[in-house]
């Protein structure tokens, strides 16, 4: 019997909402549906399908560690994939990963903190293969840094995206962060590199649910939008018609997005005056607000101790599936 090539990877994103999971085949093949990624054999990634679910924590760890090894079966026997030809699967989990254990260390979908999801998925599966367990925001940054605003900025530049350094931060019902130094991504010896929503943005600020006060997620969150609003004003705005209030030339909201910009700018200052890369990436839903780019560029350039005139600050250039395909590419390297 010959043995298949494993040209096929799969990725998994578990957010605190859904979660996606897509099968994608490796080649050596540039297309338009094509993305680049820098593995021994293969140069690019093409996503073949993938379906997203509910990540219903409610029904508890058991039920949605079923729930995702039957979707991967699914998939694999829709596109007609026999596993031998699988190269991983890469897991993209919404905490802190130790890099030993692959056990989630912390996060706030609780149900996956202590247990090893990536064993357990592959125990559950009727095939084996080697995986991998990731921070989400760092699948989203290595995505970014390698075929979406590392591709930009490098054709930008001239410089080759292997050859960046840059920081994907996400911007959604929390904050994330992932760091990529030279095309490779910073975990750390504890895997807790880039766990930039829980660093302090203002002194003694509100409690944050890690334990500490003042933490950047708390501010610069959707939720965290939501309830500065609600403390100025004393009534509950949902983020995106806060952003949408802004725009509208509404004073309250304006006062609010306005105060945001300032805190984003002094945020990211610090993450360019401790790194010094050469481009921060947003994702997230509330990175989709454009209005939060105006004039952020000057403003972190102003806060920043070195004048950098080549740093750039993006809106995501993959679509919101990029931490599921940062999955795939970083079991690809592994």
């Amino acid at each position: 019997m010959n043995q298949r090539i494993q040209s096929y990877v799969i990725g998994i994103d578990i957010g605190g909402t859904k979660t996606e999971c897509c099968v994608f085949e490796l080649s050596n093949e540039s297309t338009p549906d094509t993305f680049f990624v820098p593995h021994k054999r293969f140069s690019s990634i093409k996503k073949v399908c993938g379906m997203r679910i509910p990540t219903d924590e409610a029904a508890g760890y058991d039920t949605f560690l079923e729930g995702v090894s039957n979707l991967v079966v699914s998939l694999l026997n829709d596109s007609s994939i026999h596993s031998d030809s699988l190269l991983g699967i890469g897991i993209g989990m919404p905490g802190t990963i130790c890099p030993k254990t692959l056990v989630m260390l912390n996060g706030n979908t609780k149900m996956f903190v202590g247990n090893a999801f990536g064993s357990d998925l592959i125990s559950a599966l009727p095939f084996s293969c080697d995986f991998g367990v990731y921070n989400d925001a760092n699948c989203f940054a290595i995505a970014e840094a390698y075929s979406g605003a590392g591709h930009l900025h490098s054709k930008h530049t001239s410089t080759p995206e292997l050859e960046l350094s840059s920081v994907g931060v996400i911007l959604g019902t929390g904050v994330g962060g992932g760091i990529v130094l030279g095309g490779k991504c910073l975990t750390g010896p504890h895997g807790s590199a880039g766990e930039i929503g829980h660093t302090s943005l203002v002194t003694g600020g509100v409690d944050c649910y890690c334990g500490r006060k003042g933490c950047a997620e708390s501010y610069l969150s959707g939720t965290g939008i939501q309830r500065i609003f609600k403390e100025r004003y004393g009534y509950s705005k949902e983020s995106v018609n806060i952003f949408s209030g802004a725009i509208a030339g509404d004073v309250d909201c304006l006062n609010v997005i306005t105060q945001y910009r300032e805190d984003l700018a002094r945020f990211f200052a610090n993450l360019v005056n401790i790194l010094d890369v050469d481009f921060i990436v947003c994702g997230g839903g509330v990175s989709n607000q454009d209005i939060i780019y105006e004039g952020l560029e000057e403003m972190v350039g102003s806060l920043s101790f070195v004048d950098k005139k080549s740093f750039k600050i993006y809106k995501h250039q993959i679509s919101d599936s990029a931490g599921v395909m940062g999955a795939a590419m970083q079991v690809c390297n592994q």
